[in-house]
């Protein structure tokens, strides 16, 4: 099995979830990968543990109030009336650029 960083390796970009993401950024510290020089991080949902790491992580913010708000209605007035439920709605995320990321190499 390949490991998903190795130290060989050109510039690159990762993406990932969650407690996921601090895992990368500190494998890639002890391979003595620079990140954001070597590998660019992202992550998604951006949670509390995005600015708190360092390289504080770049992350797609998503809006999480709008989404539960939309769907709780949606249920709601499924259950009075038997509408449809639809599921392709669109909430447009943010992204949140930060250390964790750097300029693709000419």
């Amino acid at each position: 099995m390949t490991p998903v960083i190795q130290p060989q390796q050109s510039r690159r970009s990762h993406i990932a979830t969650g407690g996921f993401v601090g895992c990368r950024i500190r494998v890639a510290d002890r391979l003595g990968i620079d990140v954001p020089g070597q590998l660019s991080v992202a992550g998604c949902d951006d949670v509390a543990l995005a600015q708190q790491i360092y390289p504080a992580l770049t992350t797609i913010r998503q809006p999480l109030a709008a989404m539960s708000e939309h769907a709780a209605s949606a249920l709601i007035k499924h259950s009075r009336d038997n509408s449809p439920l639809r599921g392709n709605d669109i909430f447009p995320g943010t992204m949140q650029i930060r250390e964790s990321t750097g300029p693709v190499p000419s």
